[in-house]
């Protein structure tokens, strides 16, 4: 089995084996991939070019729960990264397209395959790009693709605290990281299968996973059956002040998820360094686990780059508890940055085994 920093499985535990299927699908189609081997960059850029993104741009949340604009975003990066390196110039070129949603994910796939080729145009898209969401992600590729030459212009972004931000982390990460290829989350992309997207249902068993934590433990779901209630949190990143606050009461309620018996996990769409950010040098009672490609959330219903939240394509909040047995007890995806139980309704839930939670601002 490939160490890919995740492994699914269904419930019953068997492997799910993913195979490169060649289909033929309008260029609107937005809930099935294109074979990147059977199809031309342009065709898969097309599928995000044709989409009408800005129907719901994200931005304040996105309370249609069925939308499907975020599975366009990460097949069409998904095939971007399964074509690989032979197309790199076709990426390149992509980054000049008048399309931002066309920018974002070749500057996204470029990150991923490390396309060192890649590192003037994303310097010029850092310093002129129009939209926050593209510089920003221009920011995070360059530190991925280990650009060095870019290190001064990351350091010295003066224009939008957000964009501000990745730079910083971009520039830690030439600073510190090698030159080795990241083929976990290479395999990640490439691995992704729209067939396992939101299977997961309440009521019934949980599917399993083994992800790894930010300082490199394997955990696997199945391994806690009959042991512990699972609680699941996706949250989003280190900017997020929300997710902080998660993280601190946590640290508060140590003792009380302990003697109810419960396993929490914070979970993160992001690779390992973007991962370490929030835990930085505290010694966390529960594991953040690292979701390489957003793979186990998608199965969750966690919808990977559905929302805009501080200029950054990011995840529905989403809060899963799955009891003893490895029953789904509840799976809560939230519509917009604060919607989701805090950690003291969840624990509060477990306790009284009773699984009914709206939040009072939910967007409709």
């Amino acid at each position: 089995m490939l160490d890919r920093g995740l492994t699914m499985r269904t419930k019953n535990f068997f492997p799910i084996c993913v195979f490169p299927v060649l289909l033929i699908v309008l260029a609107s189609t937005v809930t099935v991939g294109i074979s990147a081997e059977a199809n031309t960059i342009k065709l898969i850029l097309d599928r995000v070019s044709n989409h009408d993104f800005e129907k719901n741009s994200g931005y304040d949340g996105v309370p249609d729960t069925g939308d499907k604009a975020w599975r366009v975003r990460i097949l069409a990066i998904r095939d971007l990264v399964r074509a690989g390196e032979a197309h790199a110039g076709e990426m390149v070129a992509a980054l000049g397209d008048s399309n931002r949603h066309v920018r974002h994910v070749a500057t996204v796939a470029i990150g991923v395959l490390q396309l060192k080729e890649a590192g003037p145009k994303l310097m010029e898209l850092l310093a002129e790009d129009n939209d926050p969401v593209v510089r920003g992600q221009a920011a995070q590729a360059l530190g991925q693709i280990g650009y060095r030459k870019a290190l001064k212009a990351l350091e010295e972004v003066k224009v939008g605290r957000n964009v501000i931000h990745r730079a910083k982390l971009a520039a830690l990460r030439l600073k510190t990281a090698g030159d080795s290829k990241n083929t976990v989350l290479l395999e990640a992309w490439k691995g992704l299968d729209e067939k396992t997207f939101e299977t997961m249902e309440v009521g019934k068993g949980a599917p399993d996973f083994t992800l790894k934590d930010t300082k490199g433990k394997a955990w696997t779901l199945s391994e806690l059956k009959g042991k512990k209630t699972v609680v699941l949190i996706w949250i989003f990143a280190d900017w997020c002040p929300v997710c902080q606050h998660e993280f601190h009461d946590l640290t508060e309620m140590e003792g009380q998820f302990k003697d109810a018996d419960v396993q929490v996990f914070t979970i993160e769409c992001h690779d390992l360094h973007r991962s370490q950010a929030i835990v930085g040098q505290e010694d966390l009672w529960w594991p953040h686990l690292v979701d390489n490609a957003g793979a186990i959330g998608a199965f969750y219903g966690v919808d990977p780059m559905e929302f805009v939240v501080h200029d950054e394509w990011i995840n529905r909040p989403a809060t899963i508890i799955i009891d003893k047995k490895g029953v789904v007890r509840f799976a809560y995806n939230g519509t917009y940055w604060g919607d989701r139980p805090t950690i003291p309704q969840t624990l509060e839930m477990i306790k009284n085994n009773s699984y009914k939670f709206e939040h009072p601002q939910r967007r409709k």
